[in-house]
């Protein structure tokens, strides 16, 4: 059957990209775009019972009443020129109505064409709620084509997609804003970010639930235009108002996406008898699984009732498969004929073997088979007599699919080999075939909890064979098969290294045996090499992506052939791969802008040949896709790259309303301006958001600033506040003294209060805030006391007065480590001061929010190393015994920890440091061994304790002491399995020789022999320069010099 697939089908195939969710369906028998469109999810979906006869009390009065009515206004969006004339061409429509209404005069009828065309104006917007408000009114008047009807059921299925994308990047701009707003890595001993605050995630969370609210809204419009479309196909016989079968297909998955995120979700929301929303009846009812269930067989069943046929759609995910007994167990239960045809019927004995049993047992074992299997995973499987299973490609398919939902490595084996033995059913003469599971296949099988499904995974031989006693052309492969064969191998990217060539060799055994003369009207579409596209994605494998895209371009300039026409979704693929790659790859963001750049052509060749031809028209650049190149020079800090790139946004969407930069371009542009060591790039970001907040006020709410926007401008004063500055008019820019820079973050939190206390709760200020903000405070003078009035004014400002921001863990740790740099005498008194407030608001007011962790205590023993005060070394290494005895896994010492408390201990006067030292070191090695993986000893700890023994106060048995230890620990260092010595550790134990060695010939014997390994290893940096300089004799240091001169110096520090 040929789809009739309008242009809106076709852009919400291309823009939905289920980026989170592969599209490519594997079990559409009917058309390539509806195979793309067949995407199911195995959440259900929160809906009341629909009754088919709703359709039958619904009036066909409705439709051509000529009652006046009021007609609505629709809402200001933005200033943009196609908008404001589309709103105005609506105006004029609807006073025309309200024109031949009142005088009934047939030449003042709007004609059928005004109708249409306003509808496709609005939905090229898109503006699906609009297109429908006219639809309603072209029903006063005339009887909208079936066409109409399609085109906004699948806006509204595409809107609700979209909410579902844009609750995904919500999820990933929360870990990005988390990383991006950590305190500042001056100690390098912990870089752990702090925990977003509760108050944070909340308001996350109320964001995330608003949009999937919205998206079951929109699944409900969707299923109300489609009842609709339906009751117009029983009244009018002959008409066009029969829906397509993606138009069915894409409801279906509008509904059941917009659970897949949270199947709860949509309790607020859920759809009534009627197709319409009904908040009060869902919060009553709450989620019944068993009635999504229902609603949506109901739809299909409405389908199968009109087409009377059932095709290979969307019903694979009903099955469930688990491990490799599953699929034995359904092979077991294919029939045909009274012959087995897919697998033979086994007995299972009480010691777990598997033997072949009689014909008149098989069929008792197909029936108990079927009593013990949840129903579930039959219901959607053709039967034949007496309700056996048949062998046929429709059912094959459904397991294929439902092994490549699992996302596992011996899944995707098996969903390989039903399509070997497909092949070798539909084209074998009699004998025998075997379907080889290897015994690493079964790994990882989970147990099941049902007696009756505990049955053995072991057959009494590593392959099954299977009865073969006529060619079974129905088994024949169809493209779908292939399809879902490669999606089995694309979705266990993350568990299978050699997943994505596992995926393509699919196709390359596609092609050995359509040599072998099969299969051979079996052709690779778009989806097959979209499938295979994402997979090496998925593993950042850009350039072999890219490869699969140019082979695609290749086959399509060729052959011509559409269904091989790469999409939307291939060249975002290939974006995505090199966004992934760009945090390893730095020349990856520029080949994304390239293959971007290549994207804007050829849309814009296309259409040029389709010029005026709005269904012609090639969509295959979005804002999406600007996005994507986006995230790859933020991840890189390229933010000038990154500020070109969403200026070149601007002027395409001056014409193009598709590609207009929203609240995430900017957010990206941003984070890649924080993230940037380029001059200016704190005014470029302060620029943006004043740009921001003036296109917002001017009612452009695609761009409105949100809370990320500010935290990430804060984010840039605190991370780039030590760059070159100076003055730009009346501005405020960095400079490298730091002078104004916490003055002017102080300036944006302050902008971002006041418009949170005007209402506006999506910029509410939280823990990152101000986390940011102290640590901008830091390029300043006086920075302790600035600190320090910030966390003061949490507990006085309307904010915290509400109990919405309170100083908590994040806030706390940044004041520490404002004073850790402070360096003052009193800076470990205030330390002590601050880690005891935690203690008290957790100990005795219960504010779990204030309790201090592993980093609190890392830092207060940082700020003790740093103090120098007397008696530092004793309190840090109490502090560690607090940490061991509490046992708190939030509090659980690391491997930074006990760096610090050796630092500290180096950085004493203690005569027997260099003992003390090494106990910590050996506490460390200890607390590892119990199963503290944090607390595993790197290089850094092992040098530490090397610079307590170089500092070894003048006292003959302590510094004896320290040179046996120092010793010991190099040599440790130089044979240990984990770690390697760095430059640091050679140059700190050339300054043991000589803090502690005498000068004679055996210092300068050990001397010599450390340099030399150390020039071995390509460690000489200009510290191990320096240190050799003084514990070598001249006649040493003038021999190593003159070597070095004759060109051996590159060559010992290639590895500094």
């Amino acid at each position: 059957m040929k789809f009739q697939t309008s242009t809106w089908l076709q852009f919400l195939i291309a823009i939905g990209l289920y980026s989170k969710d592969t599209a490519c369906d594997a079990f559409s028998s009917s058309s390539r775009m509806h195979t793309l469109l067949d995407v199911q999810v195995a959440h259900p979906f929160t809906i009341t019972k629909i009754h088919h006869d709703h359709h039958a009390t619904a009036s066909r009065s409705r439709l051509h009443s000529t009652s006046s009515a009021s007609y609505p206004t629709p809402a200001i969006k933005t200033s943009g020129t196609p908008y404001e004339n589309t709103q105005e061409q609506e105006q004029e429509l609807i006073a025309n109505i309200q024109s031949y209404k009142n005088s009934n005069s047939i030449s003042e009828k709007p004609t059928p064409a005004a109708f249409t065309s306003l509808i496709e104006q609005w939905l090229t917007f898109p503006q699906p709620e609009r297109a429908q408000f006219v639809l309603d009114r072209m029903e006063e008047l005339y009887t909208p084509s079936g066409r109409i009807y399609e085109r906004i059921i699948n806006a509204w299925s595409f809107a609700a997609a979209e909410c579902i994308d844009r609750v995904n990047l919500l999820d990933d701009d929360e870990g990005d804003t988390s990383n991006d707003n950590g305190n500042d890595n001056d100690n390098d001993n912990d870089n752990v970010n702090d925990q977003r605050s509760e108050e944070d995630e909340e308001e996350l969370l109320k964001k995330k639930k608003k949009l999937r609210e919205e998206s079951v809204y929109c699944s409900a419009k969707a299923f109300d235009l489609l009842s609709r479309m339906e009751l117009l196909h029983q009244e009018i016989s002959g008409g066009d108002f029969r829906p397509a079968l993606s138009t069915y297909t894409s409801v279906i998955n509008s509904i059941m996406r917009s659970c897949k995120t949270d199947p709860g979700a949509a309790a607020g929301a859920s759809i009534n008898s009627d197709g319409m929303e009904d908040n009060e009846r869902s919060a009553k009812e709450g989620v019944d699984l068993a009635s999504q269930r229902e609603t949506v067989e109901r739809i299909r069943s409405r389908r199968d009732e009109i087409y009377q046929q059932r095709n290979d759609i969307d019903h694979h995910l009903k099955i469930r498969i688990h491990n490799i007994q599953d699929v034995f167990d359904i092979l077991d239960l294919f029939q045909e004929d009274g012959v087995v045809a897919a697998a033979a019927a086994f007995e299972r004995n009480s010691s777990g073997r598997v033997a072949k049993v009689s014909a008149g047992q098989q069929k008792q074992q197909v029936s108990m088979e079927l009593e013990e299997t949840p129903h579930e995973l039959f219901a959607k499987m053709k039967r034949g007599p007496q309700g056996s299973l048949v062998a046929s490609k429709f059912n094959f398919n459904l397991i294929i699919n439902a092994l490549a939902q699992t996302g596992e490595t011996w899944a995707a084996q098996a969903a390989e080999n039903i399509l070997d033995y497909m092949v070798n059913q539909c084209s074998a003469i009699g004998g025998e075939v075997d379907v080889k599971i290897s015994d690493d296949q079964t790994n990882g099988i989970k147990s099941k909890s049902n007696s009756k499904r505990n049955r053995s995974t072991t057959r009494s031989k590593d392959k099954v064979k299977l009865n073969v006693l006529q060619t079974h052309p129905q088994l024949t492969p169809s493209i779908e098969t292939i399809n879902g064969c490669i999606n089995a191998w694309a979705h266990c990217t993350s568990t299978e290294p050699t997943a994505p060539t596992r995926a393509e060799a699919i196709l390359e055994k596609l092609n050995d045996l359509q040599q072998q003369g099969k299969l051979t009207t079996v052709t690779p579409d778009n989806v097959s090499y979209n499938t295979i596209i994402k997979a090496y994605a998925n593993k950042a494998d850009a350039e072999r992506a890219e490869a699969i895209l140019g082979t695609m371009v290749e086959l399509y300039e060729s052959t011509g052939d559409d269904k091989i026409k790469p999409d939307i979704i291939s060249y975002s693929s290939v974006l995505n791969a090199y966004a992934k790659a760009a945090q390893r790859d730095p020349y990856a963001s520029k080949k994304s802008e390239d293959i971007l750049m290549q994207m804007v052509k050829m849309q814009e060749r296309e259409n040029t040949r389709t010029r005026g031809n709005v269904k012609g028209r090639t969509r295959i650049v979005n804002t999406w896709c600007f996005n994507t190149v986006l995230n790859a020079y933020a991840v890189q800090g390229a933010g000038s790259r990154a500020s070109a790139l969403l200026h070149q946004m601007e002027v395409m969407g001056e014409t193009d309303e598709l590609v207009k930069p929203d609240t995430y371009s900017f957010n990206t542009v941003l984070k890649a301006l924080a993230n940037s060591n380029e001059k200016g790039s704190i005014e470029r970001a302060r620029l943006i958001l004043d740009k921001m907040e003036k296109c917002f006020a001017n009612g452009d709410t695609r761009v409105k600033p949100d809370a990320i926007t500010y935290n990430t401008v804060v984010s840039a004063y605190a991370n780039n506040g030590g760059m070159t500055v100076g003055r730009a008019g009346k501005s405020i820019v960095t400079n490298n003294g730091g002078k104004r820079v916490g003055r002017a973050a102080k300036s944006i939190v302050k902008r971002m209060e006041d418009r949170y206390l005007d209402g506006d709760l999506e910029v509410k200020p939280t823990s990152p805030t101000y986390t940011s903000l102290i640590k901008a405070f830091n390029w300043e003078r006086e920075s302790t006391r600035h600190a320090e009035e910030v966390v003061a004014s949490l507990r006085n400002n309307p904010i915290s007065g509400n109990g919405l921001i309170r100083p908590d863990t994040a806030i706390f740790n940044a004041l520490l480590n404002c004073w850790a740099k402070n360096g003052s005498r009193s800076a470990a008194r205030r330390a002590e001061e601050i880690l005891a407030e935690m203690k008290m608001e957790y100990n005795e007011n219960g504010d779990i929010r204030a309790k201090p962790n592993t980093r609190t205590y890392t830092t207060v023993i940082d700020v003790l190393a740093k103090s120098g005060e007397k008696g530092s070394a004793y309190r840090a290494l109490e502090i560690l015994d607090e940490m061991e005895m509490m046992g708190d896994k939030h509090a659980k010492p690391n491997v930074y920890t006990y760096t610090t408390v050796i630092n500290c201990i180096a950085r004493s006067k203690e005569v027997d440091k260099a003992v003390k030292a090494v106990d910590v070191l050996q506490r460390m090695e200890e607390q590892h061994r119990q199963g503290n993986e944090a607390a595993r000893p790197n290089v850094i700890a092992y040098n530490t304790v090397l610079n307590a023994c170089a500092y070894t106060p003048n006292d003959a048995k302590a510094i004896e002491t320290a040179f046996k230890i120092a010793c010991l620990v190099f040599d440790e260092v130089r044979t240990s399995c984990h770690v390697q010595p760095s430059h640091v550790t050679y140059g700190t134990f050339l300054s043991v020789c000589a803090n502690l060695m005498p000068e004679a010939e055996i210092r300068d014997n050990l001397v010599e022999a450390t340099f030399k390994r150390c020039a071995r290893d390509g460690m000489a940096s200009k510290m191990v320069w320096r240190n050799l300089n003084a514990a070598a004799s001249p006649r040493l240091l003038n021999e190593f010099l003159d070597q070095a001169n004759s060109g051996l110096e590159s060559t010992w520090s290639r590895n500094v």
